[in-house]
């Protein structure tokens, strides 16, 4: 089962169902399996890689299992074996090397492998039963935690399938159940494309075993309150609110309206983590155009506080011609004021000439 493709003439269309009709029928099955097709690591795998992998099987297929055992291979070991033909037909080669079986690729999946099974290994021990012994009977008579319960607040849009894996997955570090809820508006027409998504989010709840509720109300927070309060849950994870518009401005984020009317339940804001690489490139231009305004304001404050022998210098250099235009135009001026235009002139390297010349150079 390393790759969810059914196997040609099986009637199923994952090989995940071929492998649990086998098991129904009581037959053992051992397997393997590539770490970036498990569903809940999609959106991780999508973000060190930068390839989306399609073909995905349920976590539960592997949660099902006697025993994992990890196949740890350095990354320059896996290439080698790629290119010698180990992996893919010749033909299929140079397309895996330069997309998604890239050197720095490998090495991170190398790494989420080695924390899946790790927390897989972490879950299993904390569960094992102590069937006959007396540490059971004495676990029996000590109060039980607590058990935690999560609930996912969901749109139908792409970016919910990203909210549900991470949720999926802090349920199972927690060892919690995971509930979803979308809150319709009464009366809320989806376009074929919000109705697509929404498919696509049933379809994912199905495939790791989570239960999708949906509530009509006008009121999201008291529509979240009513199925937390009766599903006994204890965290809510939202993802960022999209920007409000007009009077809903003035309005108390959704966020502190839970916190307010569900004290002790904590709300967490699930960020994004695709949207990090894609704030690089703007900052990138603006730090460029602040440091251009910079050297234009350095350079402008430079020809200001230059020594005179500075300024002198730059006179000296070609340059367009100033003018001082006399404020009279052909009428006889002071000569106090002629000759303060003259000493004007010879300052600021320019010549005096009447306004009414102004217009025929």
């Amino acid at each position: 089962m390393s790759s969810p493709t059914p196997t040609p003439g099986t009637q199923h269309t994952k090989r995940y169902e071929d492998v649990e009709e086998i098991l129904a029928t009581g037959i053992d099955v051992i397997s393997t399996l590539n770490v970036q097709h498990l569903e809940s690591l999609n959106d991780h795998i999508t973000e060190l890689s930068g390839v989306r992998v399609r073909e995905t099987i349920p976590d539960a297929i592997v949660g099902r299992a006697d025993e994992v055992v990890l196949i740890d291979l350095t990354p320059e070991a896996l290439l080698e074996r790629l290119r010698a033909g180990k992996i893919y037909p010749a033909e299929r080669i140079d397309a895996a090397l330069n997309n998604f079986f890239r050197i720095e690729n490998l090495a991170a999946l190398r790494e989420v492998a080695l924390r899946q099974v790790a927390e897989d290994v972490g879950a299993k021990r904390l569960t094992t039963e102590l069937v006959g012994s007396r540490e059971e009977s004495l676990a029996a008579d000590v109060p039980q935690a607590v058990g935690e319960r999560l609930l996912a607040l969901v749109e139908p849009y792409p970016g919910s399938q990203r909210l549900v894996r991470r949720a999926w997955r802090s349920a199972q570090r927690l060892g919690a159940e995971l509930d979803l809820l979308w809150v319709r508006t009464p009366g809320q027409r989806l376009s074929e494309e919000d109705e697509r998504a929404l498919a696509a989010l049933r379809q994912l709840a199905s495939v790791l075993g989570t239960k999708m509720y949906e509530q009509e109300s006008d009121d999201v927070a008291a529509a979240v309150v009513e199925v937390a309060s009766r599903r006994g849950t204890t965290y809510i994870l939202l993802g960022r609110s999209r920007p409000s518009r007009g009077l809903a401005r003035l309005r108390v984020p959704l966020p502190q309206r839970l916190m307010q009317r569900l004290p002790g339940v904590d709300v967490r804001i699930v960020a994004d983590r695709s949207a990090r690489a894609d704030r690089r490139e703007p900052m990138t231009v603006i730090v460029i155009l602040l440091a251009a305004a910079g050297g234009i304001l350095l350079g402008i404050a430079a020809g200001y506080w230059l020594p005179p022998s500075g300024r002198r210098a730059r006179r000296d250099r070609p340059r367009a011609v100033r003018r001082i235009l006399l404020p009279f135009s052909g009428e006889a001026i002071s000569r106090r004021s002629f000759e303060a235009a003259v000493r004007l002139a010879k300052a600021e390297n320019a010549i005096v000439m009447p306004r009414s010349s102004r217009s025929s150079l």
